[in-house]
């Protein structure tokens, strides 16, 4: 499934399936300083952000799941001042890592994240496509935090190369873990009459939940449920809502009405995956999925785009130009654009795609 050669700078990529294509463009000398300038620009916001504008205390978030994998059960989801708020399912992946002192623990699940991740994408588009994708902001900053985004999505991309009913198993581990990333993986699954897959990410999700259940006990879901209200706290208190990029976040960060915002980038996210679903492959498959399950999420952070950054690569060298430029703001991880530029790509592809069929 390799969806990207290069020549002396980049040629087309062979998997796009004519989704937004306009070979003119790509020929251009224009389009090649532009895709320069992105990866640039790309480059050096990752540098700021890694020495100069980091003020989050390195590695926050895999302290918090290595803290939570290593707590008595009835002290997982306690109130402190980073609290836990993934699913009792999630706990499986983190528990191993609490076995072993913080900082190996951290660089171990750093090396798995970043290995799984860059063989799965090389694999799929190709080891210039995998490499570029560690250059946005999305990675960089999943590394030092020690997010999940990078394992899980490195275990989507994998999941492209097993037979259907695995391929959705994985989904549905994934979505045990961080929901926010695949929640519409069943509609997309449901409108390629992918029903293998869809019949697969149903048995990992329950067999998850199942699982959590007998290890932990119901009890652990009630407790999870209750330290949600504590998380919002948090994300208001810290103001991590100033990273958000999913619609509905960028709106409560900015003093908008949410619940309209969520609505209607739900509704762009449904129909972006009913136009596109049957029409794209590969690394456009996952990042049409991640990109309508982020539209449709209260909350999702800047590392939480990196399963969506070898599909926009793709689309910086090879998509007409509104679609260009929307992949170049989701590269580059603005905060501010990345969400309108969510929007836009998700919008601009449905109406290409619906009009290519009249």
């Amino acid at each position: 499934m390799r969806c990207w050669t290069w020549g002396p700078l980049m040629r087309l990529p062979t998997s796009l399936r004519g989704i937004g294509n306009s070979p003119g463009d790509d020929a251009s000398h224009f389009r090649a300083l532009f895709v320069a300038a992105v990866l640039f620009t790309t480059a050096l916001l990752s540098a700021h952000y890694l020495f100069l504008g980091g003020r989050t205390r390195w590695p926050i978030d895999f302290q918090v799941f290595w803290t939570a994998g290593g707590r008595p059960l009835h002290e997982v989801y306690e109130a402190s001042q980073m609290p836990f708020v993934y699913p009792p399912t999630a706990l499986f992946l983190f528990k191993p890592f609490s076995l072993l002192p913080f900082l190996p623990g951290y660089f171990v699940w750093t090396a798995i994240s970043a290995i799984l991740f860059g063989f799965a994408v090389a694999k799929t588009c190709g080891t210039k496509v995998a490499a570029l994708s560690f250059l946005s902001p999305a990675a960089n900053r999943g590394i030092m935090w020690g997010q999940s985004a990078m394992l899980l999505g490195g275990a989507l991309f994998a999941s492209l190369r097993l037979p259907p009913f695995a391929m959705g198993a994985v989904f549905g581990l994934v979505a045990a873990v961080k929901p926010q990333l695949v929640m519409l993986a069943p509609l997309a699954f449901l409108i390629r009459s992918d029903w293998r897959s869809l019949a697969g990410m149903a048995t990992g999700g329950i067999v998850a939940v199942l699982a959590s259940l007998i290890a932990f006990g119901p009890t652990l879901w009630l407790d999870w449920i209750r330290a949600l209200p504590q998380f919002q706290d948090v994300l208001l208190r810290d103001k991590v809502l100033s990273m958000a990029i999913s619609p509905a976040g960028r709106a409560e960060h900015l003093g908008l009405p949410v619940l309209p915002v969520l609505l209607a980038s739900a509704a762009v996210g449904l129909t972006a995956v009913v136009a596109l679903a049957k029409q794209v492959e590969g690394e456009m498959l996952i990042g049409l999925i991640v990109a309508a399950s982020i539209a449709a999420s209260p909350y999702a952070h800047i590392h939480d785009m990196l399963a969506l950054i070898p599909a926009c690569l793709v689309l910086l060298h090879r998509g007409n130009w509104p679609m260009a430029i929307s992949a170049a703001f989701i590269i580059a991880g603005t905060a501010a654009w990345a969400p309108v530029a969510l929007l836009a790509g998700l919008l601009i592809a449905a109406i290409w795609c619906r009009k290519r069929k009249q």
